[in-house]
């Protein structure tokens, strides 16, 4: 059928190359730069911090892939996001942004105290990862673009309608936010809830509970239209089978058993999962627990 492509409103600005939703995004293989294109995160933060800008922060799937879309046909495998843990595991953006979008990688197990993006060609790149903030990689820093305003505009007026844009952009749609804290409930497995949206979480039903209660579960989980569903069971411990089914019935995969975390990528936007954990306590077996994002 016919289709309409929307962006979001962004402002004018001669000397940018990439500009998206009020910001410019400038590659490092494309700035000119004396230095290697290339370098530690200290001193991609300063390059950016000379050039009026930021390691660049995330705070939307579109957004993010905006920037992939920079390095298409580049041959470049992987950024550093402009991102630096404060606590282990616990990252803030070096632009003092919210943290209000998360894209890490479930099943990474590599550490450290900066974030790299993943550019390879796996299906479901763009994910984050810790790494060594001393080692070297390619970078995008991001600028605000100011807004034009009218002469008559008072400089108190001008700098209320910035701020007012800052926080503007800063929003996303809440179906892209990963929660923060796990709601206070008996059971948040999503267990036969109507529908689950990505990003999100679920759980068999119980867990981690040693002896999980019998139940059978369905879930039907959905990304928004652009993107596919990705499961990432990050832990998996079932007597019977989990099975997967795309939005026609289809069975993608039924694992089982005690396994090592691994991924299970829907062919569309939309995934059911089922289970029945009847005879997982009995047999010695804990359930699962999957982190669930668009790709």
């Amino acid at each position: 059928m016919p289709f309409i492509c929307e962006v979001p409103i962004t402002n004018p600005d001669t000397y940018c190359l990439h500009n998206y939703n009020g910001y410019c995004y400038m590659a490092s293989h494309e700035m000119n730069l004396a230095n290697p294109v290339n370098t530690t995160y200290d001193k991609a933060q300063s390059i950016c911090r000379a050039n009026n800008a930021n390691l660049v922060s995330f705070h939307s799937k579109p957004e993010l892939d905006w920037v992939k879309s920079i390095y298409r046909n580049t041959g470049v495998q992987q950024i550093f996001a402009g991102a630096k843990a404060f606590l282990p595991d616990t990252f803030e953006w070096a632009d003092g942004s919210n943290w209000d979008f998360d894209y890490t990688n479930p099943l990474s197990t590599s550490t450290g105290n900066c974030l790299i993006m993943d550019l390879s060609g796996r299906l479901d790149n763009g994910m984050w990862s810790e790494t060594n903030c001393q080692n070297i990689n390619y970078f995008v820093c991001k600028r605000l673009i100011p807004v034009a305003t009218e002469a008559t505009t008072s400089a108190g007026e001008e700098l209320e309608e910035m701020e007012e844009t800052k926080e503007h952009q800063k929003s996303v749609n809440p179906k892209f936010q990963r929660p923060q804290t796990k709601t206070e409930l008996l059971d948040f497995s999503n267990c036969n809830s109507t529908i689950v949206m990505s990003p999100g979480t679920i759980t068999s039903f119980g867990y981690p509970n040693t002896k999980a209660p019998a139940a059978y579960c369905i879930w039907n989980i959905a990304a928004l239209g652009p993107y596919r569903v990705g499961i990432y069971f990050t832990d998996f411990s079932t007597y019977a089978n989990v099975r997967i089914y795309d939005e026609f019935g289809n069975l993608i995969s039924q694992p089982n058993g005690n396994q090592r975390p691994f991924s299970v990528l829907g062919t569309t936007n939309v995934v059911q999962i089922t289970h029945d954990s009847s005879y997982d306590a009995y047999y010695g077996y804990h359930g699962f627990e999957a982190t669930v994002l668009p790709f």
